[in-house]
Formats: structure tokens, C-alpha cells, sequence
């Protein structure tokens, strides 16, 4: 319901604050890093004004089988991403 959409802006919100406080970089590559945390902030704060639209996009797409092909190719495309964060943050 719209409680899910309200949970999702209260995680997204404090850590993309968290980000963009601690992490002010605007040279390549550590700008990366503080374009998630704006990107976390707007997207939790639309989740919180619009929270039908949070609603919607949390909904499973498709059927079962559907729905877990598309979050494992998510996933499997999200790991080049999370590699390259970690490599700039241990660097």
C-alpha cells in the first residue's frame, strides 16, 4: 500500500542526505558517488509527495518467473556499478 512508498522515501532520503553531506565531489571519478546521493534525495522525496507513483513502482512486474529473470539481469548489471563505487571509495 502506500505505507510501502513512505518506508522506501525513509531510507532513500536519510542515506542520499548522508551521501551528499560527507561526499561533496564534483571532480571525476568521486562525482559518481555524490550524483547517487542527489539521485537517492529526489527519488525518495517523489516517493514521499506522490505516494501512489511509489506505490506503482515498487510493484512486481509481471509474474513470478518474469519478475525474478528482471531483478537477476538488474543485478548482474548493477555489479560493474557497485565494483566501480567500491574501487573509488577504497582508493
Amino acid at each position: 500500500g502506500e505505507l510501502a512508498g513512505f518506508v522506501n522515501a525513509a531510507i532513500h532520503v536519510p542515506l542520499g542526505l548522508l551521501i551528499v553531506a560527507f561526499h561533496d565531489v564534483w571532480t571525476w571519478p568521486g562525482v559518481v558517488v555524490t550524483v547517487i546521493g542527489w539521485a537517492l534525495v529526489a527519488k525518495g522525496t517523489v516517493h514521499l509527495m506522490f505516494p501512489k507513483l511509489a506505490q506503482r513502482t515498487l510493484a512486481l512486474p509481471g509474474d513470478g518467473k518474469t519478475a525474478e529473470r528482471r531483478y537477476r539481469l538488474f543485478g548482474l548489471a548493477a555489479l560493474p556499478v557497485g565494483l566501480f563505487l567500491g574501487w573509488v571509495a577504497l582508493r
